[in-house]
């Protein structure tokens, strides 16, 4: 009667916001009785109402009771504290400012031939060139690229975009160019081209010899100077498509630094989910570092989220890397990989 009693006043007192009933057992406790008040209690508590019962085999037929009852029951007092404060956090994570669901002017339909067409031949990878091309339907920052045929089509892009360039090769069945000498960096003439395309084909046929070769990848060589980070998404059966940021190129496999959410991204959503990493200093100016371009970030993470969104088609998706300049000039997509199911 005495446990009831000073069960209810604490569960009336308008300071208390929730109860943890913690039993220890006595020569004289009775935890079964005491499970059956913390249940009652519960059935029309207008607060959290938890229990820790310490004590395993003696006080089993209590936990027993609370189990079956459906009351929240901890083995050790720390549990139902760590549950408290995921409560508090879930409160105010549900009374945050919200912004809308920014939309924007894309081309979904092109994304959807370039699905169909690897579909009818039978692939669920898209390559380098494929996804650039389902990046820019959906307003991505790609950078300026171009398929060259043959050695001729290489130099003549590479005159265009102007040097230095970069040479990647391009086919449906090689996802780790590096891997079979696939990437040439830094090429600053025509001879560069040239000699470049020519090792490359070597390396390739040596190394992947039934990879069919569509022909070069040739991009501009960004300036230095720009962070690396990187995004992604992998499309869970029940949960939808779960998105990833965080520091990117070789840093990712480093340190891991990364952040997820479920898209669709509202605004702030996006500026949370780059705050969140823990190098995020790194990205805001550190120690007289120029900030990057946040406001870039989070635009290309509210497109990724609604190209994920629009088109269900997708199951996996990489940026990386997603070059980062000084704030007010912007970043762009130098590399990304899609997989459709």
């Amino acid at each position: 009667d005495r446990y009831q009693v000073a069960l209810e006043a604490v569960m009336k007192d308008e300071n208390v916001d929730g109860v943890i009933c913690v039993l220890t057992p006595q020569s004289n406790t009775q935890e079964l009785e005491t499970a059956k008040i913390i249940v009652e209690l519960g059935k029309n508590a207008n607060k959290p109402l938890l229990s820790t019962f310490i004590g395993q085999v003696k006080v089993n037929e209590g936990v027993r009771y609370l189990e079956t009852h459906g009351m929240a029951h901890y083995k050790f007092p720390e549990g139902a504290c760590k549950a408290f404060a995921k409560m508090v956090q879930f409160v105010n994570w549900k009374a945050r400012t919200q912004t809308d669901f920014k939309k924007f002017d894309v081309d979904k339909q092109a994304v959807l031939d370039i699905i169909a067409k690897a579909r009818a031949e039978g692939r669920t990878y898209l390559p380098e060139m494929e996804s650039f091309a389902v990046f820019k339907a959906y307003g991505f920052p790609v950078i300026k690229y171009g398929l060259a045929e043959d050695r001729d089509k290489a130099i003549a892009m590479g005159e265009q975009f102007g040097y230095p360039v970069v040479m990647k090769i391009a086919s449906p069945d090689i996802v780790h160019k590096i891997d079979v000498g696939g990437v040439k960096l830094n090429l600053n003439s025509k001879e560069d081209v040239a000699a470049a395309w020519d090792s490359m084909m070597e390396s390739v046929k040596a190394k992947a010899p039934k990879a069919k070769i569509w022909g070069v990848n040739m991009q501009e060589m960004l300036p230095k100077g720009g962070n690396e980070v990187i995004l992604g998404v992998n499309r869970d059966p029940a949960m939808g498509p779960l998105m990833m940021f965080g520091l990117g190129g070789t840093y990712v496999e480093v340190f891991k630094d990364v952040t997820f959410r479920l898209a669709p991204l509202r605004e702030a959503g996006a500026y949370n989910m780059i705050k969140s990493i823990k190098s995020y200093k790194m990205l805001s100016g550190f120690r007289g570092a120029a900030a990057s371009d946040i406001n870039s970030i989070a635009d290309t993470l509210l497109r990724l989220s609604q190209l994920v969104t629009d088109v269900e088609d997708i199951a996996e998706l990489d940026i990386n890397p997603l070059i980062v300049y000084p704030e007010g000039q912007g970043c762009r997509v130098a590399d990304g990989r899609i997989l459709i199911k």
